[in-house]
C-alpha cells in the first residue's frame, strides 16, 4: 500500500506528443465495471469483516477516473526435462505506476483495444519507477519466486517481448487512522476475474 507523498499527491499525466492529439493510440483493457462498481468492491475489500468487525476502517476522501500504466513481458529459457532439452516461455505482468511484478500465465489472454487519446474520459498515469528497476525486478521475480520453485537448471533465460498497455481504474485517496493513502479500484475484467487467481497461475 503507498503512504501519500510527495509523488503521490496528485497523479502526473503523460501529455500527448508529436502530431495531434487524436494521433496517440494508447492499448486500454475493456471496462466492464462502472464507477460506482469498482469502488464498492474496492471499499469492501479494504474494510474486510472478521467474525463480523472490521479490524481497521478505510474512508474514501476523494476518487477520480484514471488510467493506469502495465506492461506484459515474455521471456524465454531453455531447460532440460528428462532427457530432453526444451525451450519455453513465461510472461510478467508489471504494475509500472506501483514498481511491482507478478507472474502471468502465458495460457491466460488479457483482452486490449486500441483508443485514441481524445476518446480517453480520464488520465493517463505516469510510470512510478525507471525502466531499469521494470526490467531488473522482473527477472529476479522470475528467477527467484518463479522458475527456481518448478526448475533447477534453468538456462538462457531472456526477455523477447514487452507490451505496454493501461487499466482503466479509479484512483482513491483513502484515509486509516489519520493517514492518508492512495488505492486503486480497477474497472477491466483483468480485475474481476484473473487477477491474483487464475491470470497468475504458475503453470510453466
Amino acid at each position: 500500500m503507498k503512504r501519500l507523498g510527495k509523488e503521490f499527491q496528485s497523479s502526473q499525466v503523460i501529455k500527448p506528443s508529436g502530431g495531434s492529439p487524436e494521433k496517440k493510440i494508447f492499448s486500454i483493457t475493456p471496462q466492464i465495471l462502472s464507477e460506482e462498481e469498482a469502488i464498492e468492491a474496492k471499499e469492501k475489500m479494504l474494510n474486510t469483516k472478521i467474525l463480523g468487525f472490521s479490524p481497521v476502517h478505510y474512508t474514501t476522501r476523494s476518487v477520480k477516473k484514471v488510467y493506469v500504466p502495465f506492461e506484459l513481458i515474455t521471456y524465454s529459457y531453455n531447460v532440460k526435462i528428462l532427457s530432453s532439452n526444451q525451450n519455453k516461455q513465461t510472461g510478467i505482468v508489471y504494475n509500472v505506476r506501483e514498481n511491482h511484478a507478478f507472474h502471468f500465465d502465458l495460457n491466460e489472454k488479457i483482452d486490449r483495444e486500441k483508443i485514441a487519446s481524445v476518446a480517453l474520459n480520464g488520465e493517463i498515469l505516469k510510470d512510478g519507477c525507471k525502466d531499469k528497476e521494470i526490467l531488473e525486478n522482473s527477472m529476479r521475480v522470475l528467477q527467484q519466486k518463479i522458475l527456481r520453485r518448478v526448475h533447477r537448471n534453468v538456462k538462457d533465460l531472456k526477455m523477447i517481448r514487452r507490451e505496454r498497455f493501461y487499466r482503466p481504474a479509479c484512483e482513491m485517496v483513502v484515509e486509516c487512522r489519520g493517514k492518508e493513502f492512495i488505492k486503486y479500484a480497477y474497472m477491466d475484467a483483468y480485475a474481476s476475474s484473473n487477477e491474483h487467481v487464475s491470470g497468475l497461475k504458475t503453470r510453466l
